[in-house]
């Protein structure tokens, strides 16, 4: 009974919020009576007074006992600056989080500007916080995955007195005490093999990043360790780098087929290098997933389009993306408000099973937990 009520308030504080910030509503404006602004919006006194003090939290109205509501004088900024990572490569998750930040902050009466955060740390630190001041801005969303303390943007950014929020970051990324928006990395790869191993599979090899200590939070030094505990073969090499490219990864490919026999399943850095594994394996005849199965990671589209479709983690870049917006919207209720904490959001990921480790080996119930939270997709 509860869930209509719940959405027509929430619309109604996301319309007015947007009207207020595209400048609808003059500063200093009193809005309609309640009774008439009920008439005009075809909602109860409940649903307008529960969208109005959320208003009022963002510091966008001001309510004044006997005299009404009124458009604050001083309305925030609507501008968003995005900070990203100068590279380029289809594999880089802010090519997939920007759409959602885009989309959300259209939605919700926002502008956003990109700036690369390698361009902050060329300015001289006094001309980049004087730059950064003259834009009148209301937050920050930094698209990275990594972020130190002591890194020359942290400190800027501090000194702008603004919400920040690390999108996509590591757990580790709270030390700066901006909000973090995160992935469980290391939870979501376990799953993986762990789903892997619900398919039977026992030898299981890993491409990954050369020069990596770790993957996806995962020493290299435990990976053995992990491995037993699912009752996977943890003899022998478990894990081959590969640059992202095709000539690296068929010699990683090829390394396993030579030093490792043939695995019954091949468990990917990501979904560009299970593409990449696919290929290289067909070329060989080796079918995938009857003779070896690939599993990607990161949920990358087109994955269905491949043949076979790659099954993958999903770490939902678009929902990262979107949720960030959604946080700085509520920072009122959080960004220097007196014993409020600081947000650390994890964000779900979910296992998406396709063709290409749909086969189930040995015993289909070995590790069935899984069964009920598997999104088939074809």
């Amino acid at each position: 009974m509860m869930e209509p009520y719940t959405l027509k308030k929430d619309n109604l504080y996301q319309t007015l919020r947007q009207e207020i910030l595209s400048g609808r509503y003059e500063p200093e404006s009193r809005l309609p009576r309640e009774i008439d602004f009920c008439r005009m919006l075809g909602v109860g006194k409940v649903t307008l007074r529960s969208a109005l003090e959320k208003l009022e939290t963002d510091g966008l109205v001001v309510r004044v006992p006997g005299k009404g509501t009124f458009i604050s004088s001083g309305r925030r900024s609507n501008l968003i600056l995005v900070g990203i990572i100068k590279k380029s490569g289809m594999e880089l998750p802010q090519n997939y989080i920007l759409p959602g930040i885009e989309a959300a902050a259209t939605e919700q009466g926002f502008r956003t500007e990109l700036c690369f955060i390698e361009y902050l740390r060329k300015l001289k630190p006094e001309k980049a916080l004087k730059l950064l001041k003259e834009k009148n801005l209301c937050g920050v969303l930094l698209v990275t995955s990594s972020v130190m303390p002591d890194d020359p943007e942290v400190s800027l950014l501090r000194q702008l007195g603004l919400p920040v929020i690390i999108v996509h970051g590591r757990y580790e990324d709270r030390l700066t005490g901006f909000s973090l928006m995160y992935v469980n990395m290391r939870q979501a790869w376990k799953d993986g093999l762990e789903y892997l191993a619900g398919k039977g599979h026992r030898d299981i090899r890993i491409i990954g990043m050369p020069g990596s200590h770790d993957i996806r939070g995962w020493r290299k030094e435990e990976l053995p360790g992990l491995f037993r505990s699912l009752g996977l073969n943890s003899e022998g090499c478990l894990v081959y780098p590969a640059v992202l490219e095709t000539d690296s990864i068929r010699h990683a490919v090829n390394r396993i087929l030579n030093e490792g026999g043939q695995p019954s399943a091949i468990f990917c850095f990501s979904d560009f290098y299970a593409m990449e594994v696919m290929a290289c394996l067909q070329e060989k005849g080796i079918r995938v997933p009857e003779d070896i199965a690939v599993m990607g990671y990161c949920g990358y589209p087109g994955a269905t389009l491949l043949e076979p479709s790659l099954s993958t983690i999903d770490l939902n870049y678009a929902g990262i993306g979107r949720a960030s917006v959604e946080l700085l919207a509520s920072a009122g209720s959080w960004f220097r408000v007196e014993d409020a904490a600081i947000p650390v959001v994890t964000i779900p990921y979910r296992i998406v099973e396709r063709n290409s480790t749909r086969i189930i080996r040995n015993d289909p119930n070995i590790f069935s937990r899984f069964n009920d939270n598997i999104l088939e997709a074809k």
